[in-house]
């Protein structure tokens, strides 16, 4: 990123009101503590606290620019006496920018940029309720097998993180950004502002089930990514998701979309439906290979018997889910027209993000650091991969609690229980941490040995005394529960 004050205030609507118009920020920041030199302040007015509050604080900090929706002009500016005095002390380096609402003024900065001078940059969205983030990254590693991407950074797939993901896109050749939603109507908002050209969707599970009340919702929501573009938007969607591979040309209009906002519809994954098709999956220690297969349609759908082109992918990630994320973002290397053997050479080489799926030794204990978030379709795919790992003295899960399931997350966790009953084959050891994932123990039969935790001190000093060399760990829980401060305790950086 690097707008200058001038052009900042007239991308959000906004009034410059102090400061030079040649001051430029480099970054976006919404925590008043990181905004220093170079950076554009953001103050958000949330639930617990009002980002206008620290304002004065941020001026003195270095910030280049800040936004205000509480001062309309520089008679406002000098009765906030704070504010106004440490303004003087800085100067002309420092610029304000008067706007109505300081998270529709940078939705609004970042629209008019990616529409006014990003028009003809190629952008992937990626949504779903499960892997959004994995799934991003393989696509960002597939793509940069013949093109400069640009890939969202972190977790920055929000209402705030999605504008401020856009403003950073310099001269790239294409964009892959991460867009997620928790309740209705933010996906069209974001899906406006990245307006993708391809939207690659992961499934449909319960997340955030609590705030849309259905998954038949949830799917609603999230193909409304399609909305945001002037042309029609092709769609890469997993075909083995029960939901999504049922989204047919046809179905659109009962789903509340428009026909003429999607192009091609491409299915990735294992099943027989699928364009771009997994064959001959073997997990080696837990690490899949598979063939990569292409097939064509004719003019009325039907799939070819044969593929046209295929070829053979070893991956270094866990998990047989893993390798659908590799044929989505394949999918959509198909869709962007990259050659997908040189994309295939990139993807072997992709490496687990932390907290996704991880795995490290440390002090001859082996750790599935699978403790960014949870959800029951990822927390069953993490079961797996640790049933899978080979070599083990035990297999242990540490599990925490799903959050934002709704209505039914006693059953959910239930059925993570059963789950374990009917398709786990070796498990030694399931600590379970918090009111919930209690449901999962109380459903596990058999002789694993099983313990609760109300607290994350209290499971820290079992492990600590409980684990041994030989032993496969595997950490799995929603990021509020705190699974990844623990394993930093224990493990540190791993």
């Amino acid at each position: 990123m690097k707008l200058r004050a001038d052009e900042l205030a007239e991308l959000s609507g906004g009034r410059l009101i102090y400061g030079s118009r040649d001051n430029t920020a480099l970054d976006i920041k919404t925590d008043s503590r990181e905004a220093g030199s170079g950076a554009l302040f953001l103050p958000v007015v949330g639930e617990r606290t009002d980002g206008h509050l620290y304002l004065s604080d941020v001026v003195k900090s270095g910030a280049s620019i800040v936004f205000t929706a509480r001062h309309r002009d520089m008679k406002e500016l000098k009765a906030d006496e704070k504010l106004y005095g440490a303004l003087l002390k800085r100067g002309e380096a420092i610029s304000v920018i008067s706007v109505s609402d300081t998270i529709k003024a940078i939705q609004k900065a970042a629209s008019n940029y990616r529409h006014k001078r990003l028009s003809e940059l190629p952008v992937v969205g990626v949504t779903g309720s499960v892997g959004k983030t994995t799934t991003r990254e393989m696509t960002a590693c597939a793509l940069s097998a013949e093109k400069r991407v640009f890939a969202t950074k972190g977790n920055k797939n929000s209402q705030i993180g999605v504008p401020m993901t856009v403003l950073d896109i310099a001269d790239e050749e294409l964009a892959v950004l991460e867009l997620g939603i928790s309740k209705p109507g933010e996906m069209k908002k974001i899906a406006a502002i990245a307006s993708p050209d391809v939207a690659v969707m992961t499934n449909i599970g319960s997340s955030h089930i609590e705030y849309l009340g259905s998954r038949k919702n949830i799917l609603k929501e999230k193909l409304r990514i399609v909305t945001g573009s002037k042309k029609p938007v092709k769609l890469v969607l997993n075909g083995d998701d029960e939901l999504l591979s049922k989204v047919t040309r046809e179905r659109l209009p009962e789903l509340s979309i428009d026909k003429e906002c999607v192009g091609d519809i491409i299915y990735c994954g294992f099943s027989e439906d699928c364009d771009v098709r997994g064959l001959e999956l073997e997990l080696r220690d837990g690490r899949p290979e598979f063939t990569v297969a292409f097939y064509k349609r004719d003019k009325s759908g039907v799939l070819s018997k044969e593929p046209y082109k295929s070829f053979r992918l070893s991956l270094s990630t866990l998990g047989e889910h893993t390798a659908l994320d590799a044929l989505l973002a394949l999918g959509a290397c198909e869709a962007c027209g990259v050659d997908i053997e040189k994309a295939c050479r990139a993807l072997s080489g992709f490496k687990s993000l932390k907290g996704r799926g991880e795995i490290f030794e440390k002090d001859g204990i082996k750790v599935i650091n699978d403790a960014y978030n949870a959800s029951p379709d990822s927390m069953r795919a993490a079961l797996s991969v640790l049933d899978s790992i080979s070599e083990a003295d035990r297999r242990i899960a540490v599990l925490a609690d799903m959050r934002e399931l709704g209505k039914d997350e006693a059953k959910l966790h239930e059925e993570i229980g059963d789950f374990i009953n009917e398709e786990i084959m070796y498990l030694d050891g399931l600590y379970l941490y918090g009111e919930l994932a209690r449901h999962i123990g109380e459903r596990v039969e058999g002789d694993i040995k099983k313990r609760y935790f109300d607290d994350l001190e209290s499971l820290y000093g079992f492990i600590k005394e409980e684990q041994r060399p030989g032993d496969v760990i595997l950490y799995k829980g929603s990021n509020s529960m705190g699974l990844s401060g623990l394993i930093e305790r224990l493990y540190g950086e791993g």
